[in-house]
């Protein structure tokens, strides 16, 4: 009976958050968690063109207009590089400090957005192009331009598809602003190299309390090439008001035990 109580009365105690709108703009990205940053960089400049959609295919290969082939000419070192705290330079105006996603849910937690600009900071990165130029980066990062309304589905699952072309949809850092050094014949390419994004997909999946998530990211540039990056947010601890919220709930089912006993 205890547990049948308390159990009931923690539901309520979790709705009451959610419902009290817990995740609120802007939420963290986990610096501390190795599957985080970039992942992954396809470059139609040296690995060639996108591929046709097939039945195999992602669903959002046609927003994209292909597949990324299976070959990779720029290797990222570390990979996951992770992100961090810092600000991204090479990109105007400044964005704000630290790795978040500016996003707000409405409707009971039935649509999201994001709602404002959202920075992701990288730590120093490595770039290996065609194993012989050599590429350092310090203080590089992008940041993800605001999103229409995406509904989420009933597994808290939300995707967002944006498609700002030719203008911005995220913002990356200008690579000869982040560059320390370079070594190797393809270092004269460096200056006119972007990662500038005019599209992208983010996919969210909530956790169910809606305090946390699980996010995947891919923008695309003006030439096709394409940029992904694992965005976990951080643990969000539980509002003062929560705690307070269970502590009544824990004195409430110790009186009916002691009333029972």
């Amino acid at each position: 009976m205890w547990n049948s109580i308390t159990g009931r009365l923690a539901v309520a105690a979790s709705l009451a958050l959610v419902g009290s709108g817990a995740m609120a703009a802007p939420v963290a990205i986990d610096t501390a968690n190795p599957a985080n940053g970039l992942t992954d960089l396809y470059s139609a400049t040296f690995d060639g063109a996108l591929a046709p959609c097939t039945g195999g295919s992602p669903s959002y290969c046609s927003f994209f207009s292909g597949d990324a082939p299976a070959t990779r000419n720029i290797i990222i070192s570390p990979l996951p590089t992770g992100v961090n705290n810092g600000v991204p330079v090479g990109i105007a105006p400044v964005p704000a400090a630290g790795s978040f996603l500016n996003i707000a849910l409405t409707g009971g937690n039935t649509t999201a957005q994001i709602i404002g600009d959202s920075t992701i900071a990288l730590p120093n990165i490595v770039l290996t192009i065609q194993g012989a130029t050599v590429v350092n980066a310090a203080g590089a990062g992008f940041v993800i331009k605001p999103s229409s309304t995406g509904a989420i589905n009933g597994s808290g699952q939300v995707e967002f598809l944006v498609n700002n072309a030719p203008g911005l949809a995220a913002d990356f850092t200008t690579l000869a602003d982040a560059v320390t050094s370079c070594t190797g014949p393809l270092c004269a390419l460096i200056p006119i190299l972007s990662l500038d994004m005019v599209r992208y997909r983010l996919f969210l999946d909530f956790d169910p309390t809606f305090t946390s998530f699980t996010g995947n990211f891919i923008g695309q540039t003006s030439n096709n090439s394409l940029v992904y990056a694992t965005l976990n947010s951080a643990v969000v601890p539980l509002p003062a008001a929560g705690w307070l919220l269970l502590t009544a709930v824990g004195g409430l089912a110790a009186r009916r035990l002691k009333r029972a006993a």
